[in-house]
């Protein structure tokens, strides 16, 4: 059972996914703590690959203490290596980008984030899929029993 912090939701608008990755995320102890209580930011955060691993960018954690050195570090992503060399594969080709998806704390506690390779829409589709949208819920409320 999983509970869900934080969806970022504006990627399903935005974006087409095209697959997900779940990945654990190596954290320092003040960083958990702010997690957990959902003082953190992920909307502009982006997956980057550097020396054969991958980098959560701009994730914000909003954290207190006279310990904090930065609340905007890079975060490593841990994942096996045969996943990383697909993902790094996969983000290579044109117009393809990996951003973190979802953030949550697993059944043992453990903080994951599942991370989508994702392709950008068009505007004419984001519109197609809005009037699509929109006529489905007019039908549903037409013949509605």
């Amino acid at each position: 059972m999983n509970r869900v912090l934080e969806v970022n939701r504006d990627l399903k608008h935005r974006f087409d996914i095209l697959e997900t990755y779940e990945a654990g995320l190596q954290l320092l102890g003040y960083e958990v703590k702010a997690i957990k209580e959902k003082k953190f930011n992920m909307s502009k955060a982006f997956v980057r690959h550097l020396k054969g691993e991958l980098w959560l960018v701009n994730f914000i954690v909003n954290a207190t203490g006279p310990w904090i050195k930065s609340n905007k570090r890079a975060i490593k992503l841990l994942l096996k290596k045969n996943e990383i060399v697909r993902i790094f594969s996969k983000s290579r080709e044109k117009g393809l980008t990996v951003l973190p998806y979802e953030l949550y704390v697993n059944s043992r506690g453990l903080i994951k984030v599942r991370i989508a390779l994702v392709k950008h829409k068009k505007k004419y589709e984001r519109k197609e899929e809005i009037k699509r949208r929109d006529i489905e819920r007019e039908l549903l409320r037409k013949y509605k029993v």
